[in-house]
């Protein structure tokens, strides 16, 4: 797994691939560095973001979990208007675990409500 993280060549699935057995060794660092990774690899991911701004969340990394999210936030609003049938991170956010440390911040609840679906 470490080559896998110092390997120029490591694609997003291959990061991701690390980041997951990393979590289940319970390797904090690292999970960390491959996400870091991942976003650095593939910046237009929603996802990676996403599960970056997740992990920095449960470490208690709010400021860094917020801004994760808020741009994890802003390319699936993107992705969005590009193809509607994208899955929306939106909805993630709302349920998602993993922020449960998140949920109670004013800045969380406004990041939230600046990327609320419109209804129709």
């Amino acid at each position: 797994l470490d080559q896998v993280l110092t390997n120029p060549a490591a694609d997003a699935n291959m990061l991701t691939v690390a980041a997951n057995y990393y979590a289940q060794m319970g390797q904090v660092a690292k999970v960390e560095n491959a996400l870091q990774l991942l976003v650095k690899k593939v910046p237009d991911n929603p996802e990676g973001r996403f599960d970056l701004a997740a992990f920095l969340a449960m470490q208690n990394k709010t400021p860094q979990a917020l801004e994760a999210l808020s741009n994890a936030l802003q390319q699936n609003a993107a992705r969005l208007t590009r193809d509607a049938t994208a899955p929306n991170l939106y909805s993630s956010a709302t349920a998602d675990t993993r922020l449960a440390s998140l949920r109670a911040l004013p800045e969380f609840q406004r990041l939230l409500d600046s990327f609320k679906p419109k209804q129709p």
